[in-house]
């Protein structure tokens, strides 16, 4: 009852967006020009739903924010080995003990690597062994490109097609 009577405070257009992110059964990618406040409406969204609002702006990230390396010692016969393994980050494992929107800002302006364990997360919805639990709703969000002036990496089809992408917008009256 409560998610539905907070689900009615949205507008039309966030009503329509988590309703996309909602099932889990594709990732929400919003495009649009900087500045047309896809931030904004994600974080409303999460204040509204009553959901913890994470802010992954991935042009500055780098793969380490994303998994952090280390070496553990391992012990096989007689012998001790190091062996490299990675750590979950701190805002994933969080993510788990709340209800919590992930929003993984400019994924198309991301550097290659970054970009690549981004889509890993939110097409698999885990990193390594750790699954993110059902409290947890992911989108993406990216720039045009040529159309906007900023610098884009252009997806091809098989990417695309993981992608429910929508193109947003704001009225004057938002």
């Amino acid at each position: 009852e409560e998610e539905t009577a907070n689900f009615n405070k949205l507008t039309p257009q966030e009503q329509l967006y988590y309703k996309v992110m909602k099932p889990k059964a594709g990732v929400l990618m919003l495009m649009a020009k900087p500045g047309i406040a896809k931030s904004a409406m994600a974080l409303n969204i999460a204040e509204t739903m009553g959901a913890h609002y994470e802010d992954l702006r991935l042009s500055m990230a780098d793969e380490t924010d994303f998994k952090f390396p280390f070496i553990d010692k391992k012990k096989q016969g007689d012998s001790e080995y190091s062996v490299s393994d990675s750590a979950i980050p701190r805002w994933a494992f969080d993510a788990n003990t709340r209800p919590t929107i992930i929003h993984f800002e400019e994924l198309n302006r991301a550097p290659q690597f970054v970009r690549n364990a981004a889509l890993q997360i939110l097409l698999e919805r885990q990193i390594g062994g750790f699954k993110f639990n059902d409290n947890v709703l992911m989108l993406a969000s990216g720039n045009l490109g040529e159309e906007d002036g900023t610098d884009v990496e252009e997806f091809d089809n098989a990417l695309k097609n993981r992608l429910i992408t929508m193109n947003h917008t704001l009225a004057v009256k938002d």
